[in-house]
Formats: C-alpha cells, structure tokens, sequence
C-alpha cells in the first residue's frame, strides 16, 4: 500500500481511483461499509481502492482550545486500510485555509486527485463550515458516489463513550477487533517485580482514548508475537501512587523489554482499581487476576 501526504492544491499522477473519504478514527463497523464499498467499485472497474483522509485532525484545527484524544493513530489507521485491501491512501494536509474551500473547488480537486468514484458516510460534510455534504457531492457530475447511511450507534464518539464506561467488549463490537494501543516500555518502580508478576509501564506518545480506569484482561504484542495479559489502568492506590499509569503483566513472558514499543489490545474488563490494607491482600487479589487470565487463554484457545 502507498501512502501520498498533500497539500492543495497539490496533486500527483495517479491512475482512476475508487476511493472512500474520510477521517476514519477508530476504523469502525460503519467506516468498514465505505472502506469495502471503495474496494468493491475499485475491483468492479479496474481501478486503484483508495482512501482520502485529512491530516491533522479537521475537528482539532478548528478548535485547538480543546484536548482531543483519538480510537486511532494516522498508522494504525493505515494498517487497517491495508488489511481492509486499500492500495492507496492520500492524506490531505488540513489546515485553516483548506477549510475555507468553496464546495465547487472541494469537489474539483477531487477530480484533479483522478477520483472516478468515491465512497462517504451519510453524514459526511466539507468546504467552510462544513456547507457541502453528501447531497453536494451526488449531484456532483465530476465522479460517480455512493453514500452509506447510517448504521445505528456505531460512531467513533459512541464507542469512546463505551471506553469511557469500561465497556470495552460493547467497543470491541462496535470496532470489529480488539481496541488497542501502542506504547514505549519504559522503567518504574519495580513494584510488580517484588510481588511475582512484573509489569511493563507504558508510555504513549499519542493521544489514545483509554478504557476508564481498572482492571482488564487482554494481549501484548511483543516482538512480533501476541501473548495474553492483564493490563491495569490507573493509580497503584496500595503504594499511594500520586499519577495514574498503564502496565501490563505479560503472561509467559521474562524478556527485557524496556525501551520497545509494544501493542497492547483490550479483550475484557475484569474488576475496578481498589486499595487493598496490605501488599499480602494486594497479590492474593493477583494470583485471583492471574487465575482468570489463565481461563481467559484457555476458552480462546479452543
């Protein structure tokens, strides 16, 4: 798959594209129909399955004052189209100005990017203030489109409300796989260590949304090879720990990891983060965690 990064009014040599248009976090169900409907077309047609996305965030640009936090990276995004038989993907560089493009000159530079079909979501909208939508583009004569209406509750902002409430096989749902994240091993305070179950401490140089805070059960991706793990989100409240972290305890794992970046998927939400009135209290719980998980692998293995 390639990917092409530009600026309007930029444009490349490209054959005839079918292509689905988009921000696509999380790459849910829903943005799945439009992924598979430009693959489809692409096919039928003999042209090249693309995807239009924007780069930075459009919503983000508009409102920088606000905290924006993401189901997905501009990367995992681009793994998923690949999987999902994407050959191209272009990311348009979104910016103030781009925001301000007329609906006709929108929808030109699309014709000038050589899109000979294109894909988008019912409510899929462009050009300043968001003026053009669906409607816009199918009476558009430029390019065939197809609209896929609504697939009820399935949104990028609703599944992050279902992180929000830890209801992450609902969001699993939703998504179609396991929502996961990617994060640098780095060093803590060897807590884990000393109590029989060493954790790596994640840090993340994206804007992931989390699940709420707790307990879960799920896997690791580590040098290439996925491993079931419990994964903790929040205060060690036992050691009066002042910042939440995320950690993972590995299963069947001893390697030295620190410094990697690793994958880490959530499968199921196991209890909630509690202080417990002892460290003895504190692995008695762990070993019930680590039982749990145990059952967890064997049921998803059969």
């Amino acid at each position: 798959m390639k990917i092409i990064k530009l600026k309007y009014p930029d444009v490349i040599e490209n054959t005839k594209l079918s292509a689905a248009i988009g921000y696509f976090d999380g790459v849910h169900l829903a943005h799945r129909k439009l992924i598979e409907n430009a693959v489809y077309k692409a096919k039928k047609h003999n042209f090249t399955s693309a995807i239009i996305t924007f780069e930075p965030d459009p919503t983000s640009v508009l409102h920088p004052d606000v905290d924006y936090h993401y189901l997905s990276s501009f990367k995992d995004k681009c793994d998923i189209f690949q999987e999902l038989g994407i050959e191209l993907v272009i990311a348009l560089h979104f910016d103030k100005d781009f925001s301000c493009l007329s609906c006709d000159n929108f929808m030109n530079y699309l014709v000038k990017l050589n899109v000979k079909h294109l894909t988008c979501g019912f409510n899929f909208h462009f050009s300043e203030k968001g003026c053009g939508s669906a409607v816009d583009l199918q009476n558009f004569t430029g390019f065939k489109v197809t609209v896929i209406p609504e697939i009820t509750d399935i949104s990028s902002t609703n599944i992050i409300k279902l992180l929000n409430q830890g209801e992450i096989e609902r969001c699993n749902d939703f998504l179609g796989r396991l929502h996961f994240i990617y994060g640098k091993v780095v060093k803590g305070l060897g807590n884990g260590h000393k109590m029989g179950f060493p954790t790596a401490n994640i840090d993340m140089d994206f804007p992931y949304v989390l699940p709420k805070q707790g307990v879960y059960l799920g896997k690791a991706e580590v040098f290439d090879k996925e491993y079931y793990a419990m994964i903790n989100i929040g205060k060690n409240l036992t050691y009066f720990a002042e910042k939440a972290t995320l950690e993972v305890h590995i299963a069947n794992f001893s390697k030295k990891i620190t410094g990697k970046t690793i994958k880490v998927s959530f499968s199921k939400y196991l209890r909630p983060v509690k202080k417990f009135s002892s460290i003895e209290k504190l692995i008695e719980q762990l070993n019930k965690d680590r039982k749990q998980l145990a059952e967890f692998a064997k049921k998803n293995l059969k």
